[in-house]
């Protein structure tokens, strides 16, 4: 799918980002929280980009985000693992 991403600057600025999302695949995946059987692998690549600026890993069961790295953060490669859940 497509998507467009509204981007604001510090200074003000404001401009949009349009992209496109795919499902490449699934895998298991570890995190603090757990084990996570076939996460489906999102890969968000930005127009004109040729490599993913952005990939995370959903549980369906869970309908959550458990795994996320960013290419695209000025500061480096960002990860972001699910540290815990609650089915409450």
């Amino acid at each position: 799918w497509t998507y467009v991403t509204n981007m604001n600057s510090s200074t003000g600025q404001s401009w949009q980002v349009p992209g496109s999302a795919t499902v490449s695949g699934t895998a298991d995946i570890e995190v603090p929280a757990g084990n996570f059987a076939d996460c489906y692998r999102v890969e968000y690549t930005a127009m004109g980009s040729s490599a993913p600026g952005l990939i995370e890993w959903w549980a369906e069961d869970f309908g959550v985000c458990v795994l996320m790295v960013d290419y695209s953060n000025y500061t480096g490669i960002e990860t972001r693992a699910l540290e815990s859940y609650s089915m409450d």
